[in-house]
């Protein structure tokens, strides 16, 4: 029930319950094989190993998001900590305001390319 007391800074229900309800689930899911869902991968779909803190590719290791499904060609193309490859972001610089300073604007490249980690529930 919700009486709306605080349960402390930056506490939420959700912040609190998730984790509990997600080792639950894990531990009802791994018991019962009966419940996994079986499908046909499409064929332009991809699974690829990702970094969590970068979203490029990964070889392995604990910073590792495993067999992370994506649209065919729209997965990253270079490892993680390689000078080289695609950037997650491109910038613009727009016309001067009217007083005299540039601004730069930020946006996506791709949505394939956005790191993983913008993509992740935050707990």
């Amino acid at each position: 029930m919700d009486n709306n007391t605080w349960m402390g800074p930056k506490m939420s229900g959700s912040r609190i319950s998730v984790p509990t309800w997600i080792n639950i689930m894990k531990r009802v899911l791994d018991s019962r094989s009966d419940w996994k869902m079986k499908f046909d991968v499409p064929n332009n779909v991809v699974f690829r190993n990702i970094s969590k803190e970068d979203g490029l590719l990964l070889d392995g290791g604990e910073d590792m998001l495993e067999d992370v499904p994506f649209v065919k060609g729209t997965e990253p193309g270079a490892r993680s900590g390689s000078v080289a490859g695609p950037s997650n972001h491109k910038s613009e610089v727009t016309e001067s305001s009217d007083d005299g300073e540039d601004y730069e604007i930020t946006t996506p490249a791709t949505p394939g390319n956005a790191p993983a980690s913008s993509m992740l529930p935050r707990m």
